[in-house]
């Protein structure tokens, strides 16, 4: 497919930017920040690029990267990655990351013009301060919402 091809652009412009936003973290948040996307494809992108940016190993509640999340406390930070493009979505992200975090920042965005459909013109990057839950309460929350 045409988006397909030009798509593969957007991939390390993505993982750029989310370096980018993690290494204007504190050098304490960087030591235990995650990365999480909220889709397979995102997170793999991330896993796969980030390596030459230092970035840590990104982590999703999507498909079968589920199986993998690493143990993480309370009071985690992370980078969040959420897609859309129609501003009626974008209030959604940050009250989804509300209830799951202390505090939510737009930090960035990454436009995709050769987007396979409307949801994916639009990266948005956020930092989410404080995970209000640790690892077995997110695997808990998201337990029945794998393939969303």
């Amino acid at each position: 497919l045409f988006e397909a091809r030009y798509t593969r652009e957007d991939w390390p412009r993505l993982t750029t930017e989310v370096s980018y936003v993690f290494q204007q973290l504190t050098s304490e948040e960087r030591k235990t920040c995650l990365i999480m996307g909220s889709d397979y494809t995102q997170t793999a992108v991330i896993n796969f690029f980030g390596k030459e940016h230092g970035l840590p190993q990104a982590l999703s509640f999507h498909g079968s990267y589920y199986t993998w999340i690493p143990d993480f406390q309370r009071g985690t930070t992370m980078i969040t990655i959420g897609n859309t493009h129609l501003s009626d979505e974008y209030p959604v992200w940050i009250k989804n990351y509300k209830d799951l975090f202390d505090s939510v920042e737009v930090k960035s965005h990454v436009f995709c013009k050769y987007a396979r459909d409307k949801q994916n013109t639009c990266f948005h990057i956020f930092v989410c301060r404080g995970s209000k839950y640790d690892s077995k309460d997110f695997k808990r929350i998201f337990k029945n919402r794998i393939y969303e």
